[in-house]
């Protein structure tokens, strides 16, 4: 039972660990297309979901194997050290991440915001550069 409870855990990390992968790589790509600031406000959401999806995932998991190791099978015990081992070690870095993606995004929303003002400016200039080139056609003929 405990095993399977294991297999489970892992599975359901997977899982989370791939959705919230692209969940980023959809934010990423928004990013790249200038996507405006309410569609990457969603995908922060998103990506937020994900994560705490993930981070949900990773405890259960943890839970498990510690449970293994108390009262798993010998064969068994040695993997669950190694697991929450590795993720006590990474538990420092995992928390360190969440906090630049946290400072990161502000930072999005803004060149976003900007980049939406930018274009729509660069969009006003051609309109009325178009406007003068006609009229210094009509000057010219």
């Amino acid at each position: 039972v405990l095993r399977e409870q294991l297999v489970h855990a892992l599975q359901d990390h997977q899982v989370c660990m791939s959705r919230a992968e692209d969940a980023w790589r959809h934010a990423e790509s928004g990013c790249t297309r200038g996507s405006p600031e309410m569609e990457l406000e969603l995908e922060q959401e998103a990506c937020a979901r994900c994560e705490d999806d993930l981070i949900s995932a990773a405890r259960g998991l943890y839970s498990t194997a510690r449970q293994a190791i108390h009262d798993g099978p010998s064969d068994m015990v040695p993997h669950a050290e190694l697991c929450c081992k590795d993720f006590d070690d990474a538990e420092p870095e995992l928390t360190e991440a969440a906090t630049t993606r946290g400072e990161v995004w502000p930072e999005i929303l803004s060149v976003a915001t900007e980049l939406a003002e930018e274009r729509e400016l660069q969009a006003h200039i051609g309109k009325h550069l178009q406007a003068e080139e006609r009229r210094k056609k009509l000057l010219d003929a």
